[in-house]
């Protein structure tokens, strides 16, 4: 189901940009190739609850910096944990990144970075 949907989105983006016909043939002879199971697009649930969770973390972390800072205010020891699970939290991210598609010229590229 989710080759349909790339293959959709694919020539939708073709139809309506005709000017690199040649380049953007190229990038879905290589999509059809090197397609992968796990990778997600980058339209999904999955992407979207993953970039929201990772902007309310990075919310909090603009506030809660500046005020231990500005206030020299001592932090919980067991706060060391919520700090522990935001650096495991990014480098995640980091790593689910180079699993996600993006767009190249308009075109959706699903293969690994």
């Amino acid at each position: 189901m989710q080759e349909h949907v790339i293959d959709k989105i694919n020539e939708e983006l073709l139809e309506n940009n005709e000017e690199d016909e040649v380049y953007e043939e190229q990038i879905r002879k290589i999509n059809t190739l090197s397609r992968a199971r796990c990778l997600i697009l980058p339209e999904s649930d999955t992407r979207t609850v993953i970039d929201t969770i990772s902007f309310l973390l990075l919310l909090f972390i603009t506030l809660y910096v500046p005020f231990l800072i500005s206030f020299n205010v001592e932090t919980p020891d067991s706060f060391q944990y919520y700090e522990f699970f935001q650096d495991i939290w990014f480098l995640v991210e980091i790593l689910i990144n180079f699993f996600t598609g993006y767009y190249e010229k308009g075109v959706l590229v699903m293969n690994y970075r």
